[in-house]
């Protein structure tokens, strides 16, 4: 850039002041027009090249004084040569005198902006400093008058704020403040963002993941991509969850991955039971196909894991169909959910409860006959029999059906002989003749038994 000279303001230059007559004077306190006689045409009495005819008659000049505006030009090289107006110290009214503009700076006197980049020649020389001769003084790719005016940086700086990013740049790539090396003040320069980090210097957030960018690179995530690792999950919200914003995972560890929980089945990835009803939700969700935010899926007052852990139905409110439900039965009575006869009476637990035995207990009174037999037999539930009891145990294998021999008393004779079977599912009469004879010592099942079959004789002895 060509070096700049101290300037001599026109306002030094142009001394004038109006007398009191308002006239001009020109810079010794004399009139630049005085009142003369018409001289003769060819006569040129200050030597300025002007005849003193057409100073008086064409220009208005003073024709006694070679410099009439006193801006060190003579009248004659202003008219002749410049082209300047010898009765004006600064012709264009850029604040720079005529004869600076000719003999200092090369600009031109009759242009207020000599390169028509925005600035006058007197802004550019007084206040920016920059070259009045060169639209971009710094070669940087922004106009004096951008950088002057729009941008506010210094036209004579490649980079205003020494950031390691050109005001070009700043200003028309990056959108960035060519004053400030932080523009977005995160705490990364310009430069870094913009050549490292490859994020944005107007923003804190690039990727608006909810993270700033210098915590990112702290975090060891990307401040360009919202989520780093491609689960679903923002960075932003996986460091708030306290998840991994680095790797899909399952962080409580419950078979789900963390984005599964938070986007598809709503439950907490920090806590493996979101529920609390005794099972991690990816069982509920992957095996049992329970609702891992409901901890009774079937409202049966039963909670989802106990439900599974006895093995009833976490989908059925009555697992055994006994019409009480698993609740009922776990909670209040103590029976299995899983079984309508509890302890195998071959009476069913609501009976049981409505005729006041005991559903956990195959013989209330403890006579020796199981319930379900005292009911089959019209025995009382609930009062001990007086009768004889001979139980036996057959077919206790799969060998199939079979027809069992059981002995009885001889002495005393037995009388009023009943014979009753207990098997899953219920309890049954054997009828006498039909399905079984007495012929002592020995009662004879001509029925033949299922698996499993349990065997009963009652008799009233003879008197």
């Amino acid at each position: 850039m060509r070096s700049l000279w101290m300037l001599v303001l026109t306002g030094a230059l142009a001394c004038n002041n109006a007398d009191d007559d308002g006239a001009k004077k020109d810079r010794d306190g004399g009139d630049p027009n005085p009142t003369q006689e018409v001289p003769d045409p060819g006569d040129d009495a200050d030597g300025d090249g002007l005849s003193d005819v057409d100073e008086v008659e064409i220009h208005k000049t003073d024709p006694t004084r070679a410099d009439t505006d006193g801006d060190f030009l003579s009248d004659g090289d202003e008219v002749l040569i410049h082209g300047t107006d010898p009765l004006e110290v600064d012709t264009d009214g850029d604040a720079v005198s005529d004869d600076y503009e000719i003999r200092l700076y090369f600009t031109d006197p009759l242009d207020a902006d000599s390169d028509d980049d925005g600035l006058t020649d007197g802004q550019e020389l007084l206040i920016y400093r920059s070259d009045p001769m060169e639209v971009d003084t710094d070669g940087d790719g922004l106009d004096d008058r951008q950088e002057a005016l729009d941008a506010g940086s210094d036209p004579n700086k490649v980079d205003s704020d020494d950031d390691g990013v050109h005001d070009a740049d700043e200003v028309l790539v990056y959108g960035s403040d060519p004053n400030e090396p932080d523009t977005d003040g995160d705490g990364l320069t310009d430069l870094e963002e913009v050549e490292e980090t490859l994020t944005d210097p107007t923003l804190t957030d690039t990727d608006a993941d909810g993270i700033e960018d210098l915590a990112e690179l702290d975090f060891g995530t990307d401040p360009t991509l919202l989520d780093t690792d491609g689960d679903g999950l923002d960075d932003g919200q996986e460091i708030e969850l306290g998840t991994s914003p680095l790797m899909a995972g399952d962080r409580d560890g419950d078979g789900l991955f963390d984005h599964e929980e938070v986007l598809t089945h709503l439950t907490d990835p920090r806590n493996a039971d979101s529920d609390e009803d005794g099972l991690i939700d990816g069982l509920e969700v992957r095996v049992h196909y329970t609702n891992p935010l409901d901890d009774d899926s079937d409202d049966d007052g039963l909670l989802d894991g106990p439900e599974v852990n006895l093995g009833a139905d976490p989908h059925a409110s009555d697992s055994d169909g006994d019409g009480l439900t698993d609740g009922e039965e776990v909670n209040t009575h103590l029976t299995n959910p899983t079984s309508t006869d509890t302890d195998a009476d071959g009476l069913d637990d609501p009976t049981e409860l409505a005729e006041g035995a005991n559903p956990r207990s195959s013989d209330t009174d403890g006579d020796g006959l199981p319930d379900g037999v005292e009911v089959a037999l019209g025995s009382e539930l609930l009062t001990p029999e007086t009768r004889t009891v001979v139980a036996g145990a057959y077919c206790a294998t799969a060998a199939g059906p079979c027809r069992p021999t059981l002995d009885l008393p001889t002495t005393p004779v037995p009388a009023s002989i009943e014979v009753a079977t207990l098997f899953e599912g219920g309890a049954g009469v054997l009828t006498s003749g039909a399905q079984w004879q007495w012929t002592p010592p020995s009662i004879q099942i001509s029925a033949p038994l299922t698996d499993f079959t349990e065997l009963y004789v009652v008799y009233q002895e003879a008197p």
